[in-house]
């Protein structure tokens, strides 16, 4: 009878410490669909937490297990940057340690330690565990957690390790009656302040970074613009060049034709064209404004750089999308594809843009030709190639936030030689 109660106090225990958990990594990581392997893990767990309730295991191996198995859970279960789940892991594994330790202390204090007692222990132990995941999640429910760099990751890991190996020693210490209980009880709650203090800190700093994100996105709205003026100041400036010098050509056609030399005539207007004296930089012409200027502009830097650019633009007057934001989409996307090809030799350059807007669904399609370089982050997504990372991967996050923003969705292919951005935005 006796066993039958630690056993169902036993699973009670799992229960608490299983939900724990969940709420935990729900709080920071974005969860991802259920598969057959998140059921597969959380079933090894499972299995670990049975097998742990005979003490089974030492404990060191177990705390090193917990923190295996919570990587493990964080990775199938949620989103998010590997590394930076490794330090959310050890971080709750340095809270259970302390309550687990703490709950023990005070049971030993009062003398009530026996094997039910136990049990009681690890369901009082789990139970704060539970609370005070719930209160975290009540104040940081809102946060947006970026990823932050390796070097701060892997410093900030240290303090939570650090302390695991702190209360271990502490703990068996303390069945060698080498420190009083009240001594340990305030090393535990030193250990248990200065984790929330470095936790709250790693929460601020990832906090700093988002907010340094949306500057450089700002800043990059602000070049944009300026680059768009500077565009059209350079494009009316050479209309009104080629407008007065188009007054010489036909006074000198006008006085060629007068005298009926009619094969001068055509000669002279053939050396103009080959001059290129008369060049268009209108690619699209479809009333929307902010789409117009945009693409005319960047079309005037293709053929500026000799680039082919080719495309078809299907677009109403008026979009229900706000301009900074169309402005950021088609002035990244089109950002990006000038410069990869760029790179590469005179007549492999080239650029296809196709626009449609139908059934409230706008639709943007941007193949480039480009070196064949890229580089894919830990879920296989396209990163950024160039080298401050930190600034210019602004550009990729702020498109995929716009679609985000709108419902819809960024998709990246790539062979050898060809590079292709889709985008798909819905009206809100």
């Amino acid at each position: 009878m006796v066993e039958i109660f630690d056993f169902v106090l036993g699973m009670l225990s799992i229960l608490l410490c299983v939900l724990a958990i969940n709420v935990y990594f729900g709080i920071f990581f974005e969860r991802k669909e259920c598969t057959p392997k998140v059921y597969f893990v959380w079933l090894v767990y499972l299995l670990r937490q049975l097998i742990s309730l005979n003490g089974s295991f030492r404990p060191v191996v177990n705390i090193a297990l917990n923190i295996i198995l919570f990587v493990l859970i964080a990775c199938v279960q949620f989103k998010g940057d590997l590394f930076q789940k490794v330090v959310y892991a050890v971080t709750l594994i340095t809270f259970y340690l302390l309550i687990e330790f703490t709950t023990a202390l005070i049971l030993m204090y009062i003398d009530f330690y026996d094997n039910v007692d136990i049990a009681v222990g690890s369901i009082i132990s789990n139970c704060c565990i539970l609370i005070i995941m719930l209160v975290l999640k009540k104040f940081y429910k809102k946060e947006s957690i970026r990823k932050l760099p390796f070097k701060y990751n892997l410093l900030l890991l240290l303090v939570p390790a650090g302390s695991i190996y702190i209360l271990y020693n502490i703990f068996m210490l303390c069945f060698n009656n080498t420190y009083s209980i009240d001594q340990i009880m305030i090393s535990f709650f030193l250990i248990f302040v200065i984790n929330i203090i470095i936790f709250n800190l790693y929460l601020r700093l990832s906090e700093e970074l988002q907010l340094r994100m949306k500057n450089v996105v700002y800043e990059n709205q602000i070049i944009l613009n300026s680059k768009y003026i500077i565009e059209k100041e350079r494009i009316f400036n050479e209309l009104r060049t080629s407008k007065h010098d188009m007054k010489h050509h036909l006074s000198t056609l006008i006085e060629i034709l007068k005298r009926n030399d009619i094969d001068q005539a055509v000669g002279y207007i053939e050396n103009i064209f080959e001059k290129n004296e008369l060049k268009d930089y209108t690619f699209v012409e479809s009333g929307n404004i902010i789409v117009d200027s945009l693409i005319n502009s960047k079309y005037a830097i293709a053929i500026a750089n000799a680039i082919d650019f080719s495309g078809e633009i299907q677009v109403p007057v008026s979009l229900p999308y706000k301009a900074t934001d169309l402005c950021i989409v088609l002035g990244n996307i089109l950002d990006n594809a000038l410069e990869a090809s760029e790179k590469l030799p005179v007549g492999d350059r080239y650029i296809k843009l196709f626009v449609k807007y139908r059934m409230e669904e706008l639709v943007i399609v941007c193949v480039n030709s480009f070196n064949g370089s890229v580089k894919l982050d830990e879920s296989g997504l396209f990163m950024t190639t160039k080298k401050d990372n930190d600034q210019h991967g602004i550009g990729i996050a702020s498109v995929k936030k716009i679609a985000k923003k709108y419902a819809g969705n960024v998709l990246y292919e790539c062979t050898d030689n060809e590079f292709m951005v889709k985008i798909l935005l819905l009206k809100q």
